[in-house]
Order: structure tokens, then sequence, then C-alpha cells
């Protein structure tokens, strides 16, 4: 969960936020992230950050405020993020770094943490409703009015539970708020993304680091893409049949990192000459991880 923030100055589970005790494991009291790296001296380093700044404002319902320079409720602020991002690379660059990868921030609404629940009902859900009919599930705005959800706009994995109780079928009983991400706060999602992108490019291209385009992966394994076929079974990012992510839908399992690293041995071996072999990704299918 830790942000490009977090990494540089973080010390404790105190300056992690939310009280989250791993933070003070991972650290075990050496000091930040970055200074912890840069005693190694590492002459390699990859860095993938930039997903938490935007999943925790995405996985809130858009309820969650990581820019405190702002007015309301939005994702980690994209100049800060641009400053931290780039001083974690120099920071390396000073203990002699100068090979690498990077890695871009996904579409993290591509995730099936945002796409099992449907903003509708079928006849799946209810029988009472006709076959190729959608009911719009009933969403609550931040006002506490309610109305019918659109077909663009997302109801979270969280909102299991509330939908089995009957929320959402009525406008008096309208999924709430943080269960919901309505299209303005898609379009937020999107252009944060977009900035932390822009800056990851930047920096990776000024400091010769080559990118692994996150979002060319994941929508490889699109159902409307068709999916990815491996020894005959067909990955997608649909949440447990999928097959790719794990229980909290939002990381992937251990077939789904194994995949992705084959995604990033081969920018390594391009880029630096290197012969790293790829990983083996029969031997981790059915692995329970």
């Amino acid at each position: 969960g830790a942000t490009a923030f977090q990494v540089m100055l973080a010390t404790s589970s105190a300056g992690f936020g939310a009280g989250n005790t791993y933070f003070d494991i991972v650290l075990r009291g050496q000091g930040p992230v970055i200074q912890q790296a840069m005693v190694q001296q590492p002459t390699f380093a990859s860095v993938w950050l930039g997903n938490n700044e935007v999943l925790g404002y995405a996985t809130a319902g858009g309820l969650m405020d990581l820019d405190p320079n702002t007015a309301g409720f939005s994702p980690f602020n994209k100049d800060a993020f641009a400053l931290y991002y780039s001083a974690i690379w120099d920071s390396l660059k000073k203990v002699g770094t100068t090979k690498g990868i990077t890695f871009t921030v996904p579409k993290v609404t591509n995730a099936p943490f945002f796409t099992t629940l449907k903003p509708y009902f079928t006849h799946e859900d209810n029988p009472a409703i006709p076959e190729n009919v959608k009911v719009p599930v009933w969403g609550q705005e931040l006002d506490g009015t309610s109305r019918k959800l659109k077909e663009t706009e997302f109801v979270l994995l969280t909102a299991s539970d509330s939908l089995k109780v009957g929320y959402g079928q009525d406008s008096l009983k309208a999924l709430h708020n943080q269960f919901i991400l309505d299209e303005a706060e898609i379009a937020i999602i999107t252009d944060f993304t977009n900035s932390y992108n822009a800056t990851i490019t930047t920096v990776a291209q000024t400091n010769g680091i080559p990118v692994v385009d996150i979002n060319t992966f994941l929508e490889k394994f699109l159902p409307e893409n068709g999916g990815y076929e491996l020894n005959g079974i067909t990955l997608t990012t649909e949440f447990i049949s999928g097959g790719l992510f794990g229980l909290d839908g939002v990381h992937p399992n251990v077939v789904g990192y194994g995949l992705l690293t084959n995604e990033i041995i081969p920018k390594i071996n391009e880029k630096y000459g290197t012969n790293l072999p790829l990983v083996n990704v029969n031997e981790l299918i059915g692995t329970a991880k």
C-alpha cells in the first residue's frame, strides 16, 4: 500500500497512515524504504509506484482524500507525486544505481474489484426481471439524494453484502456512495493516472530506464478482448473464474504475477544484454497463493 511519498519519508506505520502495522515489519526500524535501498548501493533497481496513489481513492468509492492541497476528495497530488518519484531515482543514482526498470500505473478499474458487480440487475439476479432486460441499480449521491446508475459507472466488490440484503433495488434503499464510482470520479481516476504515467515515462527516459506498460499487459486478459490462452486455458480479468487475480479483486494471483514477470524479463534482456530466463508459468497453474 505504499506511495512514493511514503517510500521517501515514512519511518513507521505512523507515517504510513491508517495504522498499517505491516509497514513496520517491512521497515524494521531501519529508516525509510529509499534509505534502506541506498545503503545496499544497488546496481539495478525496479520501481513500481503510483498505483496506490490512485487505488485508495478508487477502492473507497471516491470518498478518500489523498491530496490535502485541494478541496474535496481526490487521489494523491500530481505535482507531489512527480517530486517524490523523481527524487527516488535521483537518490538511487547518487549511490551508483545506473540500471533498472519501472512500470506504468494501470487502468485500475479494469480489475475485478470494479467490474464483477454491475450497475444494473438482470434475470440472473432476480427471476422477476425479464431476460435481456437491465434494471439500473439505485445509488446514493454525496448529498444524500438517490438516482439510477448509468451502465458506464461502477459498483465495487465491497457492495456485495449490501446488495444481498436489498440495497440498490429502489430509491428508498439506494446503495451507499462508498460502493460506487460515478462518471465524475472515473474521470478523476483517469486524469490522475494519465498524469502519473506521464511523470513515470519522462523520468524513465531521463534516466535511460525501460518502462513496462501495465495497461498493455492487462488488456490482453479483458473478456471483451477474448482473454489470453495458456495451455488451452483462457485467462481473463474476471473475478475468480478468470484465473488471473487473487481474491481481493485487485492483486494478481501467482499465475498473474508469473505472466507479468514474463513481460518484464524481455525488457531487461533487451535493454541490458542479459539472458534472464522466463518463468515456467505451467508450474504455477493450480498453485493456491
